[in-house]
């Protein structure tokens, strides 16, 4: 079995969230299909062979050409080698316009050869003509799984094939030992049997701060002070997104939207009040190893959605902080979403939800532990679309 995994954009990833829905997918094809080959359409295979190189799968990596023309007509040739296409681009159908979904999908669709959806965000498109040109791109999908329950809501009226609702892959990303996240704890200063706030800041949320005017670093300042006045527990402040050691950036990519999440970690530690109750997690690591440290917090607080999905998918209570739909959906879809804050809100708005969380941790715990397994389950099943989908065209 040969499947064509298009997750991949045209510059290399550096986010940990996307990497772990990425080695999630490649583990769960190879355990439907064992001894199947994964193909990567790559930017630059060196880099992406640093993030899924060391899994025990037959991987192939094809150049991008830096054509998008070229590229395009790369895709073509790559679908018609393949029996299997799944695309899972988690948020990428929420940014890229319409015309550019479609065109995709015209592209990655062969007659006979299962094209599906793996557990994305997608729009909302915000109707008319655009709405049209993306609704006809995601009608070449044999199956759609969608993440968020905003999503699903969105696309349900318009007849989609297959349309499911299936929590993000990344949910069932295995942890690193616990030796390992006690190794990476102490490293970072802390005691690996000590008990701790988790708290994931962005260089993203750190950009649209600054967009707006504002200054998320002495927003996020007020905020660790406000946990440590109150609730007498460390933190560690845990980065989602950072850029390997043998790759190269400048000093501006470092510290862009699609930058590193140490940088804002820096400027916190530099900038706040002295304090032997901070620590930073500031080591290279796997999406495994961060999700290892994520799942011993006592409390969890994530500026990025897949940070919350580490921690919630080890039954960790947690916050989201919202600039985008995809996690109010998730938290819905959950059933949690009074521990969503949006950051039009107010720094009250967020104490009294860290507050409430924080109350009420041992009971979210105990519910998370209650439905995990079937969200595991739901996940596991998504395989089984791709047979499905071949049943159905021999019917």
């Amino acid at each position: 079995m040969k499947i064509f995994l298009d997750c991949l954009a045209s510059s290399s990833c550096i986010s940990i969230g996307t990497n772990a829905f990425i080695i999630s997918d490649i583990e769960l094809l190879n355990e439907k299909y064992p001894k199947c080959e994964i193909v990567l359409f790559s930017s630059d295979p060196e880099v992406d062979k640093l993030q899924f190189g060391y899994l025990p799968y037959k991987i192939s990596y094809i150049q991008r050409s830096k054509s998008q023309i070229v590229a395009m007509l790369q895709i073509r040739r790559i679908v018609s080698q393949v029996d299997v296409v799944v695309s899972a681009w988690g948020d990428g159908y929420i940014t890229v316009p319409p015309y550019k979904l479609l065109r995709k999908t015209i592209f990655l669709k062969r007659q006979g050869v299962p094209l599906i959806l793996f557990t994305s965000s997608i729009g909302p498109f915000n109707g008319g003509f655009k709405d049209k040109l993306a609704l006809l791109g995601l009608k070449k999908f044999d199956a759609i799984t969608v993440r968020d329950q905003n999503t699903f809501e969105y696309l349900k009226p318009h007849g989609l094939n297959r349309l499911r609702l299936v929590h993000d892959t990344a949910f069932v990303l295995e942890p690193c030992s616990d030796y390992r996240r006690d190794e990476l704890l102490r490293q970072s200063g802390l005691e690996g049997g000590e008990k701790f706030i988790g708290l994931n800041v962005s260089v993203l949320m750190y950009n649209l701060y600054k967009e707006r005017g504002q200054d998320y670093i002495s927003l996020m300042i007020e905020y660790i002070e406000w946990i440590l006045n109150n609730f007498e527990i460390p933190i560690v402040l845990i980065p989602h997104q950072l850029y390997p050691k043998k790759m190269s950036y400048t000093i501006d990519e470092y510290q862009s939207k699609d930058g590193d999440d140490r940088f804002p970690i820096e400027l916190i530690l530099s900038k706040i009040n002295k304090t032997d109750r901070l620590f930073a997690l500031e080591q290279e690591v796997t999406p495994q190893e961060v999700k290892g440290v994520i799942g011993k917090s006592e409390l969890f607080i994530g500026s990025r959605m897949h940070s919350v999905i580490a921690a919630i998918s080890l039954s960790v209570p947690s916050l989201v902080m919202q600039y985008s739909h995809k996690s109010e959906g998730m938290m819905r879809f959950l059933r949690m979403p009074e521990y969503v804050w949006d950051i039009n809100k107010d720094f009250e708005d967020l104490t009294r939800r860290t507050s409430a969380l924080w109350r009420d941790r041992q009971i979210v715990r105990a519910k998370l532990n209650e439905i995990m397994p079937g969200i595991y389950e739901d996940i596991y099943d998504l395989c089984n679309e791709i047979e499905r989908v071949l049943e159905s065209k021999c019917a």
